[in-house]
Formats: C-alpha cells, sequence, structure tokens
C-alpha cells in the first residue's frame, strides 16, 4: 500500500502526515491521541479534506472502521458536496461505526492536530 502525504487541518493550520487511502476519498493515520472515557484513540480516519470522521484505539479497529462505512457514500466528492447532500444521513453513519466497530465518531468532523 502506497502511503501518501495527507493533509490534517486545525484552527487554520495545516500538518502533513505519513498516511494509507485503504478506500478512495479517505485516509487512515496515526497521531496524537482523542481521550474519551478515560482510553486514547491513536489511530484515526479522515476525509481528503482534512476533517476527521472517526478514530479508534488500533490500526486493526480503524481498518474494521473504513470497511464499515466504504459503501457508505462516494468519500471522493468535496466536504462541501457531502454536507449540502440533504440524502447523506449522518446519523446512520454514526450508528454504523458506534454500533458495528470499536471507533468512535466525530459529530462535528473537526480536524485534529496530529
Amino acid at each position: 500500500m502506497t502511503i501518501h502525504g495527507y493533509t490534517v487541518r486545525r484552527r487554520g493550520a495545516a500538518t502533513i502526515v505519513n498516511a494509507i487511502q485503504p478506500v478512495p476519498g479517505l485516509y487512515l493515520y496515526c497521531g496524537l491521541p482523542h481521550r474519551r472515557c478515560g482510553d486514547e484513540f491513536h489511530w484515526h480516519i479522515g476525509h481528503h479534506s482534512g476533517f476527521l470522521i472517526a478514530s479508534a484505539q488500533s490500526a486493526l479497529e480503524a481498518r474494521q472502521v473504513i470497511n464499515e462505512i466504504a459503501d457508505f457514500t462516494d468519500w471522493t466528492r468535496t466536504a462541501e458536496d457531502l454536507q449540502a447532500d440533504s440524502y447523506l444521513d449522518v446519523a446512520h453513519l454514526r450508528e454504523r461505526i458506534l454500533y458495528f466497530t470499536d471507533g468512535i465518531f466525530h459529530q462535528r468532523s473537526q480536524p485534529i492536530a496530529v
């Protein structure tokens, strides 16, 4: 699998990290942890725009998230297009991540620092 330079955006700043693209439009990378309920989630799934979708505690769990959401939409679309799509059910995306994987969903799809 090819390693890509993936741009993560946070508060107007951009950082480039090494990431893989297991599904067109989605990137998997390891970065600073997202903390929830005392647990650390170091593996992140991001949209090609740099926005964070989900996090997981291991690379295997992150791959489970990607496998679960790969067919949810055309992830190669722009973030603006996805946000404007009235047929895109974010609640269903959240349920797929929370109930069928060990990942966590990021409600606001905010980029995070790495």
